[in-house]
């Protein structure tokens, strides 16, 4: 039977790849056989011919008597009852077929130290089951003897073609779905087989194309091989889901299976402090978004907001739920003014499932800031992500001008003196922002932000796509304090 293996996880169904991280189909079966073995026998050389040789394929090896001369495709040889001077000419001629470029590609040459025989035989092992590198070896040399067995070689493969069926699923259902539909055909990926044992596919290009910022794409995979007599079925999952996640801190290159919900959230990296989240996470404005995937049997997921004062006791708690009815789920909570301004920390319990607590630590501006300019971002694990920028903000404004030169034959009809017309303009607007002073650990979630490709902010209420373009981490005279700065630009400008 074969074995079938998505990122190197024999569960295929439900996994969670990543749009930007490599997607690796492996299909693999057990290959069973014998090896080709060829057997040369060197024995006592009688006499001597002027032309005596050793042929394999159209590659001929020619015995020479002077030891000195035996480079490249010729051996030595030479009458001798002796032992030690027989397992020399073998020595000799097992170095000049390891030169035979169609010996070195499929076989391992070597001399059998055991046996009466033992130094006095070579032995050519072909380097897989069958006979995929044939040979035929001749030769005029009587003491030479040639014994040959051509191995079998089978595996589930045969010769003929690999298939892959890719379908989508829409909309996307929740995860462990025992009922999902195989979704409509995009597209048919093929490889030539023979005999192979192990045929790897990148599903990558194929799964990002059709995945939405957002969202978790449900993939179904259908796989066969065509000969020319028969279509063997193989596999068939339906539930692989693909988001537009990336490779940052150490969140790996995919999400494997998982049972009811995960906080679709990268937040690991950092020193351990026994929540969900080992990265230091900030909060300011009033409200928290968070993204979380869910399971067939999950249709809210319930949790305590905790006011953590700065004493570390507990000022209030208030007890939500929130309905979910996709694969990924986008939702915001929202915090007490009140509460959050006496807090020194918002701890989100999730009590349902037992999924665990995010920290996250409330922003004291060293000095009262009115302004917060607030990042958002699709993060490495397909979710939501913020940072709130409470430090110093500019605003660096470049308009570049086309013009055009109007003609000379008007010049002295018009009553102004002008000759460049403006054609066009570009505004572009770069904004730097500044974090309060950050732990180390917090800086890590701005590396998330660096490297994803979605990333917006609000001006005036209206919502503006940002591409950030740098990031700097500047280090303060406080251990393990920084500071960082972000650089971003507007996709459109043109009415911020």
């Amino acid at each position: 039977m074969s074995n079938i293996r998505l990122n190197g996880q024999s569960n295929v169904n439900n996994v969670t790849c990543f749009s930007f991280a490599p997607t690796i189909l492996e299909v693999s079966s057990n290959a069973s056989g014998s090896y080709t073995t060829w057997q040369l026998f060197i024995g006592e050389l009688t006499s001597m011919k002027s032309d005596m040789w050793v042929k394999v394929n159209d590659v001929t090896l020619n015995l020479v008597t002077n030891i000195n001369d035996a480079k490249g495709y010729r051996f030595y040889m030479t009458p001798s009852s002796m032992s030690t001077q027989r397992k020399l000419m073998a020595n000799s001629l097992m170095e000049a077929l390891k030169r035979v470029p169609e010996i070195m590609a499929g076989y391992d040459v070597y001399m059998p130290y055991s046996g009466s025989e033992k130094q006095l035989q070579i032995m050519m092992k072909s380097k897989s089951y069958g006979n995929n590198t044939p040979l035929t070896i001749t030769t005029n040399i009587s003491s030479i003897g040639i014994n040959n067995i051509v191995g079998s070689a089978s595996t589930e493969l045969k010769e003929g073609d690999l298939k892959i069926d890719i379908y989508k699923a829409t909309p996307a259902l929740k995860y462990n779905t025992s009922s999902a539909s195989t979704g409509s055909y995009v597209t048919t990926l093929s490889k030539h087989t023979s005999n192979d044992t192990k045929v790897k596919f990148d599903l990558g290009s194929v799964f990002s194309s059709l995945t939405e910022e957002g969202e978790a794409a449900q993939f179904g995979i259908y796989i066969y091989q065509t000969t020319d007599t028969s279509l063997t079925e193989i596999a068939d999952y339906k539930a692989v889901y693909n988001v537009n996640g990336y490779l940052i801190n150490q969140g790996g290159e995919f999400i494997p299976r998982f049972d009811n919900a995960k906080i679709a959230l990268n937040a690991g990296r950092g020193e351990n402090r026994n929540y969900l989240n080992n990265t230091i996470l900030y909060v300011y404005e009033n409200t928290i978004p968070l993204s979380v995937y869910a399971a067939s049997n999950v249709n809210s997921i319930s949790y305590k907001i905790r006011y953590i004062g700065s004493d570390n006791m507990e000022i209030i708690n208030v007890q939500q739920t929130v309905n979910v009815s996709n694969a990924l789920n986008h939702f915001t909570i929202n915090l007490s003014d009140g509460y959050l301004a006496q807090s020194k920390y918002i701890d989100i319990e999730f009590t349902s499932y037992n999924l665990g607590t995010l920290r996250f630590n409330v922003i004291k501006p060293v000095r009262a800031t009115d302004e917060c300019q607030r990042v958002y971002w699709y993060n490495s694990w397909g979710g939501v992500s913020f940072f709130d920028f409470t430090g110093n903000r500019t605003e660096e404004r470049k308009v570049k001008t086309t013009t055009y030169q109007d003609s000379v034959l008007d010049y002295y009809d018009n009553d102004t003196n002008e000759r460049d017309y403006i054609y066009d303009k570009q505004n572009e607007i770069t904004v730097k922002l500044t974090t309060h002073n950050i732990h180390k650990d917090g800086q890590w979630h701005l590396f998330d932000l660096q490297q994803s490709r979605t990333a917006w902010t609000y001006v005036n209420g209206e919502k503006y796509r940002i591409i950030v373009s740098d990031l700097t981490i500047n280090t303060t005279s406080v251990t393990d304090i920084y500071t960082a700065t972000i650089d971003y630009t507007y996709s459109m400008g043109v009415n911020v």
